[in-house]
């Protein structure tokens, strides 16, 4: 493992893209060279000197143990402060609760094969491993299989700590098509001892890859969660939280319904019609966008964008100038396995209308951000883009790089280098780490100029730019600035 300063420098322009390009300043860059990634750099404080670290998942192939699958950074100078094996790859983004007493916030992962842990966030000592705790327990007889992003629920074990609520599913050894498949669960667990506190199948006992997100305040909670998968249809409801920790989804309300892909990417919430209650913003994989009130559970609007599939979850932000949330989208266009070029949308949140249009870089997972890079009130998108080029004798080199898009301008601006390889699934985060007023960006990606998709080297970078914060960006990372699936307002 590997860090090292860099400069960022003036590049021409990128090939076939026509964007401009910008100056970042110095920052870091730590190279991985064993591990691959499919998490979101998430941050905190884990070393107590006033700059935000970063932690993130990640792991060699499928099925591997792998002794780097959870890794802080230090978000000073981009050191590793310690890292945490796992038996499988950890593709999940962190959320964050001190539960030790010691003003540091311990770290909550999850991933493939089961694996879901909390550890301490300033030695990097494993708390509790979901399998281990459990082992022996009246559940073990239940199929457990990938643990996705949690949420923070209310107290439910009288220790005075709010627990974890997350999506388990996903059987990865089924084969594409097979409608036999295990049902996904939504389960609780004691954030301080890793005990499974409730267990809730799926009312249509269908398989689940989308992390549950969590709708209202205390005591109203309403839990938005999908089933099916990249071949396998599902269903989107919602449901009270208190119908989840009773085990029971009997009462579920079903809001959408797709017969031949079902819901993985997570939902985003925002008040687009200005009643005072955040609404619901999901991507269905059959590449449909879906806008549904948060209060009566109806449609608002819908965008339906044939030959697309969707993993990503919306960005939401505001994009054109009225106080209504908008909503940027990037789909792959295609349907799965054949997914080539991106597509890129931007949609007013009121309306539905589609205001912008494009299509950057090859197909990815990873999803954008949303914030006021340049003050004027309206937010910017930023997003990874891949492309690739042919050399003399027709070999294929793929790079990676990151775009700003200004939507008031029409302009679209390469932020720093590009770089070698490839970033199939992590969303940048963007804020101010060390509280000087500038804007960092902090971004993964693989370094396999020749393979997208691998697990053999990779590199974080924190980009320092010239860009001043007079506000939190209303949406900095998967899931949004606090990790929620709700706008930062």
């Amino acid at each position: 493992m590997l860090a090292s300063t860099v400069k960022i420098a003036l590049l021409s322009l990128l090939a076939n893209m026509h964007l401009e390009t910008i100056v970042a300043q110095n920052g870091w860059t730590t190279g991985l060279p064993t591990v691959g990634t499919f998490s979101s750099p998430r941050v905190t404080d884990l070393n107590g000197d006033g700059i935000l670290d970063i932690v993130l998942g990640a792991g060699r192939d499928e099925f591997k143990t792998c002794d780097s699958a959870v890794i802080a950074l230090d978000g000073r100078d981009g050191q590793v402060l310690w890292h945490v094996r796992a038996r499988d790859q950890i593709f999940g983004s962190a959320i964050f609760l001190d539960v030790n007493g010691d003003q540091i916030n311990e770290v909550f992962i999850g991933g493939r094969s089961a694996e879901l842990m909390a550890i301490d966030g300033k030695t990097g000592q494993l708390l509790w491993r979901f399998m281990e705790v459990n082992d022996g327990s009246l559940f073990t007889s239940h199929r457990w299989f990938n643990f996705y992003n949690p949420q923070w629920i209310p107290d439910q074990d009288q220790d005075g700590l709010p627990d974890l609520l997350v999506a388990n599913g996903g059987d990865v050894l089924v084969e594409p098509y097979d409608p036999h498949r295990a049902p996904g669960y939504l389960v609780t667990i004691s954030s301080r001892t890793g005990n499974l506190l409730t267990l809730a199948p799926m009312p249509d006992q269908k398989e689940i890859y989308m992390s549950a997100v969590l709708l209202h305040d205390p005591p109203d909670q309403e839990v938005i969660f999908g089933t099916g998968g990249e071949t396998i249809g599902g269903n989107l409801y919602i449901d009270s939280l208190s119908h989840v920790l009773s085990g029971d989804l009997g009462r579920v309300m079903r809001l959408h319904t797709s017969p031949g892909t079902g819901y993985i990417g997570p939902a985003s919430c925002a008040d687009l019609n200005q009643d005072g209650i955040n609404d619901v913003l999901v991507n269905a994989a059959a590449g449909r966008l879906l806008a549904i009130d948060g209060k009566t559970r109806s449609g608002l609007w819908e965008l339906p964008l044939p030959n697309t599939t969707s993993y990503t979850s919306p960005c939401i932000g505001y994009f054109n100038g009225d106080d209504i949330p908008d909503v940027f989208i990037t789909y792959g266009q295609g349907t799965w396995p054949k997914l080539d070029w991106s597509l890129q949308k931007m949609i007013d949140g009121s309306t539905g209308k589609v205001l912008f249009t494009d299509s950057l870089g090859y197909y990815m997972i990873a999803s954008p951000v949303a914030v006021d890079v340049n003050n004027d009130g309206l937010d910017e998108v930023i997003m990874s883009i891949n492309y690739q080029e042919i050399d003399a004798i027709y070999r294929k080199f793929f790079y990676t790089t990151l775009i700003m898009i200004n939507f008031k301008s029409g302009e679209e601006v390469q932020i720093g280098e590009s770089y070698p390889g490839n970033n199939f699934a992590s969303t940048p985060w963007v804020g101010d780490l060390d509280g000087d007023g500038f804007l960092d960006i902090i971004f993964c990606h693989g370094t396999n100029a020749r393979h997208t998709y691998t697990f053999h080297g990779m590199q974080v970078h924190r980009l320092k730019t010239e860009y001043r914060v007079n506000h939190p960006p209303h949406w900095g990372a998967y899931q949004g600035s606090n990790y929620t699936g709700q706008i930062n307002k």
